[in-house]
Formats: structure tokens, sequence, C-alpha cells
């Protein structure tokens, strides 16, 4: 029963309650459960009668352990369906009713700071040049979804240009064609073209703002390493001799200075 409510009812995520509620709704009633949510059948105190009336009433509507189960069961699976922020806030709801009463009360109006809330997210969201823009695609259209269902319907010319606006630059020139294309207004085919777009970069190999350009240009080599040379001992071929240190060379033809000067080696 868990896998085959999930092909039914969406998950509530807090922003689309009327879809949610009115598939949450039909399935009950198909199952034979929602006279619980709705409050048409309460939960009996006891069996009440002689035993006789009491062994006919087991497993009906009056017998309150089977009333119980009936509404565990229901519990369960509006839970099923509920993502896992709504899960914790109503963790404290023990039966059905109470917990589908208190998902209406606190869902079911609209408020304009929830409204905002999900149309700053459209600003914000970006299509990827790294992977196929789909996912992105559909969750933007998700959201403007969830604008509908909340009463603020956003023109479609407004949700195909924000979407534009989420490409990446390596998608300036697909971009360009669409904005002179005068099938625009249609999400699908503007869709469309951006996927097909992604699936050509990638069967080129040219994929995403990191893909090698073809170019004329000669690529410069690279930087040349200036390395200082050592220093290298230069023996005169005269016999001469110098210093290999850099000093000056002793003045040939002077015998040392003796005396009081001799601190110096040679006179000044």
């Amino acid at each position: 029963m868990a896998s085959s409510i999930e092909k039914h009812v969406p998950v509530f995520n807090g922003s689309n309650f009327r879809t949610w509620s009115t598939s949450m709704i039909n399935y009950l009633c198909t199952s034979g459960l929602y006279q619980i949510v709705a409050g048409d059948i309460s939960k009996p105190e006891s069996l009440q009668g002689t035993s006789k009336t009491d062994g006919k009433l087991l497993g009906t509507w009056l017998d309150p352990i089977f009333w119980s189960e009936k509404d565990m069961t229901t519990i369960g699976l509006i839970r099923l369906c509920l993502n896992d922020a709504i899960k914790e806030k109503t963790k404290d709801k023990k039966t059905s009713k109470k917990l589908y009463d208190y998902l209406a009360y606190a869902y079911k109006e609209t408020t304009f700071a929830h409204q905002y809330g999900i149309y700053t997210e459209t600003l914000r969201l970006r299509v990827s040049g790294s992977h196929d823009p789909t996912n992105d695609i559909e969750k933007l259209s998700s959201l403007y979804q969830q604008l509908k269902e909340q009463n603020l319907e956003i023109p479609h010319k407004i949700q195909i240009m924000t979407l534009l606006h989420a490409l990446p630059k390596h998608y300036k020139i697909l971009l360009t064609t669409l904005l002179s294309s005068a099938k625009l207004t249609n999400w699908d085919i503007v869709s469309e073209q951006i996927h097909n777009d992604y699936q050509k970069k990638v069967f080129t190999g040219n994929n995403g703002p990191s893909a090698n350009k073809i170019t004329l240009i000669k690529r410069h080599r690279e930087n040349p390493q200036w390395v200082k040379k050592p220093a290298t001992n230069n023996t005169p071929q005269n016999g001469n001799n110098q210093t290999t240190s850099g000093s000056a060379p002793k003045p040939s033809g002077l015998k040392p200075f003796k005396g009081k000067g001799k601190g110096c080696a040679y006179p000044k």
C-alpha cells in the first residue's frame, strides 16, 4: 500500500496543499478511510450490549480496537506523503483527524511571506553548465507551480526570461538565437532547445566554460628561466698575480710599509 500511495499522492512540502490534499482525500476515499479524517466516524469508547451483540460488533467501526487500527493506518498513509520537516512538526498529532486538520489550518491559507520565499528561490536558481540542465529546469518549473498553487501565477514570459537569465555564459549563442525566435513564449520549446544545445556540446566535446577553444593564434612558449652563472676563476695569461675574489690587486714593485702605520699594508 505504501508504494501505491506514492504513485498517486505527491509529497507535501508546505506549499502544494491544494494539489496534495485533493490527491490524499481521493486516495483515502478509495481505501475506505476518509470517514475517519472527516470526523464522520468517531472512536467508540467501548463495546456496549450483551456478549452476543458484542461479538457481532467486533471488527466493525463500533469496535474501538478496529477503529484505532484503521486510524493508525490513516496516520501512516498521510505521514508517508509529508516531507521530513513537516513530519517533525506534526509528530505530536495522535489521530488522523488532528493531523489533517493541523495541516489544513497551517498551510491552506496563503501568506505573502510564503509567496515571497518561493519567488526568491526562482531568482536564485542557476542552471549548471557542467551537467544536464534538465533537473534545474524542472526545479524552476516546480517552483512556479508552487506559486500558482499559492494563488500567485507568474506570467509565462517572465518565467522564460528568468530561465534564460539563469543560463551560464557559454549558452550565449543559444540565447541570441532564442531571443530572435517567435517561439520564445513556449516553455517546453525553450527547455528542449537548452537540452539539445547541451547534448550538442557533449557530443562535440565542448561542454562548459573550461573547454579548449580552437584558435589560429600561435601559443606562447613558457617564459625563459634566467639563471645566474657561478663565478669562475679567471687566471691571467701573462702571469700577473691577481685576486679572484674581486678585491683590488696588489701593486707591483712596492714593499710593505713598516713603522707606526704598520696597520696598512701599503702606503697611501
